[in-house]
């Protein structure tokens, strides 16, 4: 074979001809493609602004584009999940291990499309065995994987899930909308969701007893004791906590630093009112039902003590007690 027939053979037509005009001009020829470029000018660079949660949105997406596929093999876990943007069917996606577990009811968010949009979605099944996924049990190179957990918990239960895969089916309604309808936007936004700082006995607590030197630390440790708070499931509110032992913040992060005590973080949702305090009556004031009400309130009475379902309609005037 002559040398022209193996540079045929090892390089395309395309690739032939850039050779060609680099050989006599020294200089690489312009991309067809990419059309001519003004040498030595740098690129313009982009104006500063502030951080905002569609250019957040779009650093996942660049992160997820640049990410796809990673996992295929690192990973056994596949989800499948619900569009919240009204797509008609469910998608199956990759979890990383350090995302795992995600259960039923969670929001997490996905790279979809062509472009990878990142959108929001519920994951309706968890753990898809491989061989029953839309990879088809292939090795899951088709798959992408999972941005983050939007939440820690889910925000629906089976209760509801359940509702909602009925409603979905029975007004042909895709299930993504219908999952996305079923959860309040304050909700979303976590409204009404307060963090908590909560004290619990490190391990190996009793063995720094003997090193404390203020009576106030032992009588913290004195009162976690008492109420057998050694894990994370049994830690005390720590304003709780300081109320019953009588000292200040100091004295626990004293405790804390010296690692005798462990603090974890809980959310708690702020309770509201069954009745609007402009509503509730003053104290001491007896409330004087008149006929009418003390048949209904012994009607209704009745019904809660039987335990069994029914209806009562009331009528009346409306907010005239």
């Amino acid at each position: 074979m002559s040398g022209k027939e193996v540079t045929s053979s090892l390089f395309p037509q395309e690739e032939r001809e850039t050779l060609a005009v680099q050989a006599e001009t020294g200089r690489k020829p312009v991309s067809r493609a990419s059309g001519p470029r003004d040498e030595g000018v740098p690129p313009s660079p982009q104006a500063p602004g502030r951080r905002t949660e569609a250019g957040a949105a779009s650093r996942r997406g660049q992160d997820a584009r640049d990410t796809q596929g990673r996992d295929a093999f690192a990973t056994n876990h596949i989800i499948r999940v619900a569009i919240e943007s009204a797509a008609d069917s469910e998608f199956d996606y990759l979890v990383p291990e350090e995302l795992w577990p995600i259960v039923v009811g969670q929001r997490v968010e996905v790279p979809f499309g062509k472009k990878n949009k990142i959108e929001a979605a519920f994951c309706v099944v968890a753990d898809v065995p491989r061989e029953k996924s839309f990879a088809g049990g292939k090795d899951g190179g088709k798959l992408k994987s999972i941005v983050r957990r939007i939440e820690e918990e889910p925000l629906l239960g089976p209760q509801l899930m359940e509702l909602a895969f009925w409603i979905s089916d029975y007004y042909v309604c895709p299930l993504g909308q219908v999952l996305a309808a079923m959860v309040p936007g304050a909700v979303k936004r976590g409204a009404g969701v307060k963090k908590r700082r909560c004290i619990y006995l490190a391990d190996g607590w009793e063995e720094k007893l003997a090193g404390l030197k203020g009576a106030k630390q032992k009588r913290i440790v004195e009162v976690l004791r008492e109420r057998q708070a050694v894990t994370a499931e049994a830690a005390v509110d720590a304003q709780e906590l300081l109320a019953a032992a009588d000292c200040g913040a100091p004295v626990l992060k004293k405790l804390a630093d010296e690692q005798v005590v462990r603090v974890v973080q809980r959310k708690v949702f702020a309770d509201l009112p069954v009745v609007p305090e402009g509503m509730m009556p003053a104290e001491g004031r007896e409330v004087v039902l008149n006929d009418d009400q003390k048949v209904a309130l012994e009607h209704i009475s009745g019904q809660v003590r039987s335990g069994r379902f029914g209806v009562t309609l009331l009528h009346g005037v409306t907010d005239s007690g």
